[in-house]
């Protein structure tokens, strides 16, 4: 059985606490070019041999990092995993992004992340298998897709939206597309 492993975004104030109860550290690249104590506490997170995940920054900025500096703080970082651009809810850019992306040079050492995204629990399933049959080691599932009050209709928006992601992971692994031996990030 693998561990769940949990990090919880915090302000930057609260940085070098978070290393206390973080199982690993979550950076968004836009705040390594923005605020110089963030960036050097990721670049000491590297040096204690910390596990980093570097996101795309989409959800911060409406849209994923500039890919040139995001290019650059894959080089420089090494992160152990990079979530890859996606576009919210748009499953034809994501998959042009993922397939553009794991065409591209990495550093050894970090693994690529793709990000379902998509209108509906069909093009979700497409999505994450798309993935799989180009290599992507590890899919992440994002919150709050509209699509997802659809498969769990609740009075709370925010319930619709966390159980019908849960839905969507589960019609996933009833349908063989996910399997036990996946790696799965729910962001």
């Amino acid at each position: 059985m693998r561990k769940i492993k949990i990090s919880h975004e915090v302000p930057i104030c609260l940085l070098e606490d978070s290393r206390k109860f973080n199982d690993y550290d979550f950076c968004l690249p836009h705040l390594m070019d923005e605020s110089p104590e963030y960036r050097d506490f990721f670049l000491e997170s590297k040096k204690q041999d910390r596990y980093i995940i570097m996101d795309n920054s989409l959800h911060e900025l409406g849209e994923a990092y500039d890919h040139k500096r995001l290019l650059h703080w894959i080089n420089e970082l090494l992160p152990d995993e990079f979530i890859v651009p996606d576009v919210w809810g748009d499953f034809n850019q994501s998959v042009r992004n993922a397939k553009t992306w794991m065409s591209m040079n990495f550093p050894k050492g970090v693994t690529r992340v793709a990000v379902v995204q998509a209108k509906n629990l069909g093009e979700a399933i497409s999505c994450a298998q798309i993935y799989k049959d180009l290599g992507y080691e590890k899919i992440a599932f994002t919150y709050g897709l509209p699509y997802y009050e659809s498969l769990f209709p609740h009075c709370s928006q925010s319930f619709a939206r966390i159980f019908g992601r849960i839905t969507t992971l589960n019609e996933a692994y009833k349908c063989g597309v996910l399997t036990d031996n996946d790696r799965v990030h729910l962001l």
